[in-house]
């Protein structure tokens, strides 16, 4: 099986990304023989831009799967098998913004409207994933083939026309819903992840 890490940068990552990414590939490479794994890193000042080049690399490189992973983003070891396990085209974990209030980057629909998806122990417990509209590419795994038949732009920053904008991640997973893909959120992976700024920021700062 053929597993593209996909991170992109802007100057420099985060010392505890680079001390997970480690303890990741360490961990493959030591339990997981069947999985060849290949890192690809890339910058610009244009998110959407370095999406779409590590994406086309993965894909001309053969990827079966891509696990995006932000460098600014704290996971354990074990990340890769356990959203593979779900065998889910679209698996992630929602993880908190880095300023107040904190909210996940996962986005559920309540009636017509979206709404942040809420992380909580109880919902990690289960141990089940859940459906949602969006969420961040910090920690994702998804199936090479979602990108067949795919129309560019992949990744696009858009006027939502609300006086806001619509990041370049959730225009992308906008485009696999037309297509009938739908994303998950693995809870219990997102109790794990932390989310590097001034500090490391994780659900429990919700509370």
């Amino acid at each position: 099986m053929k597993v593209a890490l996909l991170t992109p940068f802007h100057s420099n990552v985060a010392a505890q990304f680079a001390f997970s990414l480690a303890h990741l590939t360490e961990r493959v490479a030591r339990m997981h023989r069947d999985i060849e794994l290949k890192l690809l890193m890339n910058t610009s000042s244009s998110l959407p831009r370095v999406r779409t080049d590590l994406a086309a690399s993965a894909l001309a490189w053969g990827a079966e799967w891509m696990l995006w992973l932000d460098s600014d983003m704290l996971f354990p070891p074990d990340t890769l098998e356990r959203l593979l396990a779900f065998g889910l085209d679209v698996v992630g974990a929602n993880y908190p913004r880095r300023m107040p209030p904190h909210v996940g980057t996962a986005t559920a629909l309540a009636g017509s409207t979206s709404v942040p998806c809420e992380t909580t122990l109880a919902k990690a417990e289960t141990g089940e994933p859940e459906k949602v509209l969006t969420l961040g590419f910090g920690a994702l795994l998804m199936n090479a083939r979602v990108f067949a038949g795919l129309e560019r732009p992949w990744f696009q920053i858009v006027d939502d026309g609300n006086e806001g904008f619509v990041g370049e991640d959730t225009y992308f997973l906008h485009k696999l819903s037309q297509r009938g893909f739908v994303p998950y959120v693995d809870h219990g992976l997102s109790w794990e992840i932390g989310h590097v700024g001034e500090r490391i920021f994780t659900f429990r700062d919700q509370a």
